[in-house]
């Protein structure tokens, strides 16, 4: 029993000691510093640790990144993604509003990790296996909606549904000026169009 208790706290304490440093990089992504500072060095400085502890807590940088992005999504992805019940536009339009809100509340760290990973390999990999994931949501709020009205999409309408519904056309949209709301409508309206779908009771 004095055992088990030793191992859980000490996973307890490994799993305090992850938390502080994942915290302390999303603290550098949303700073004033420049890019360039998001180092490893630089995480365990700003968590007050070795370097040495952010490699024994996370084995390597892109396991590190994986936490970052995972912390991310739970603090800025909200549980609205439908349930098997909602008919497809239904479903797509709460996946476009989950993204939405996901966006805007994580804006500047998606921006930055998307920027190093122009620079950074592990960065690049890391959004990439993200994006592969957004396109089978994409694939998947396609195929409900084919299976309910019976009609095939076309390749390129799944394409510009896809591109529609990213992270870069909502910056761009709040770049030009538009309000957190209005960008998020315009993406609705976009990805209605890609798909077809206006004029049905989704085009309001």
């Amino acid at each position: 029993m004095p055992r088990s208790y030793s191992n859980q706290s000490r996973r307890a304490a490994a799993e305090r000691t992850r938390g502080r440093i994942v915290a302390a990089a999303r603290r550098i992504l949303r700073s004033r510093r420049g890019i360039s500072e998001f180092t490893i060095d630089a995480v365990a400085r700003e968590a007050k640790v070795a370097r040495m502890t952010v490699y024994n807590a996370f084995r390597s940088k892109s396991r590190l990144l994986e936490a970052i992005f995972d912390d991310i999504a739970r603090s800025g992805l909200p549980e609205v993604f439908p349930s098997s019940g909602n008919d497809a536009f239904e479903a797509i339009d709460s996946c476009l509003a989950a993204f939405a809100h996901f966006w805007e509340s994580e804006r500047l760290s998606i921006r930055r990790l998307r920027a190093l990973a122009v620079l950074d390999r592990e960065i690049g990999a890391a959004i990439a296996e993200r994006e592969n994931r957004r396109w089978e949501v994409t694939l998947e709020l396609a195929a409900r909606l084919v299976e309910e009205r019976g009609a095939a999409i076309p390749r390129d309408r799944i394409d510009h549904f896809h591109i529609a519904a990213s992270f870069e056309c909502y910056d761009r949209l709040r770049i030009m000026g538009r309000t957190a709301e209005e960008a998020a409508q315009e993406i609705r309206s976009l990805c209605h169009r890609a798909l077809g779908i206006c004029g049905s009771k989704g085009c309001r």
